[in-house]
């Protein structure tokens, strides 16, 4: 069976992370079986509702255990770094890298990266994740219409203009910025004001945007607030 790559921080449902024999780990990476293709990924962003947190072992340091709910399952995710405080009915993005569990190496584990909070419009964000969620299986099967396994990140649909990346509530500036951002696959992520420069919008309105993309949960920042990766 062979092997698809998806971009980092696949958007991936608790159900698909806690299904029986999803996961798997072999020589070509670590990854999920969706509808029954092998999809290879190294990392992954989860979202939902905090139903509460606790503390527990794991490893040999203390994580606080954030229970997460996204409607079509829930998951314990352990947070060691614990670079966000995080509190029940927080709603939340968790990103991290997919590893095979140490108990069990038919089921997967979680190494939180990254903790973002949604300030705003939690709902919209939830419902736009599930979207990208189910972006990845179309992309996975090929919309229906392709009969050749082809590598996610080089489908025909995988790379759209900036135009095809509005969200509910987005203007046309805002849709724009966020493209560049989807688009940027550098390790730091797209920088400002130097990547986003042909779109001619003044820095600070550029820092504006940016900072309203990242609240409503679509972007963060990576190694400072110049450079910013998609969710």
């Amino acid at each position: 069976m062979s092997v698809k790559k998806a971009q980092n921080y696949v958007h991936v449902t608790i159900a698909t992370l806690n299904a029986k024999g999803s996961f798997f780990a072999d020589d070509e990476g670590n990854g999920f079986h969706i509808n029954g293709v092998k999809v290879s990924m190294g990392s992954a962003v989860f979202c939902g509702k905090v139903l509460g947190t606790q503390e527990v072992e794991s490893g040999n340091a203390n994580a606080l255990g954030i229970c997460l709910d996204d409607g079509t399952g829930v998951h314990l995710f352990n947070d060691v770094i614990r670079a966000v405080p995080v509190k029940k009915g927080d709603y939340i993005k968790i990103f991290g890298a997919i590893k095979p569990s140490k108990d069990d190496k038919n089921k997967a584990s979680v190494i939180v990266h990254v903790i973002r909070k949604i300030e705003k419009n939690p709902g919209s964000v939830l419902s736009c994740f599930m979207l990208e969620a189910i972006y990845t299986v179309a992309q996975v099967m090929g919309n229906g219409t392709n009969k050749e396994n082809v590598p996610i990140d080089k489908a025909p649909n995988a790379v759209a203009s900036t135009n095809d990346f509005v969200r509910e509530g987005m203007d046309s500036q805002q849709s724009k910025v966020l493209g560049i951002v989807i688009k940027n696959e550098t390790e730091q992520g797209a920088q400002c004001p130097k990547d986003f420069s042909m779109l001619g919008i003044k820095e600070e309105k550029l820092r504006e945007i940016l900072d309203q993309l990242a609240d409503d949960g679509h972007i963060y920042s990576t190694i400072d607030e110049d450079h910013y990766k998609s969710t």
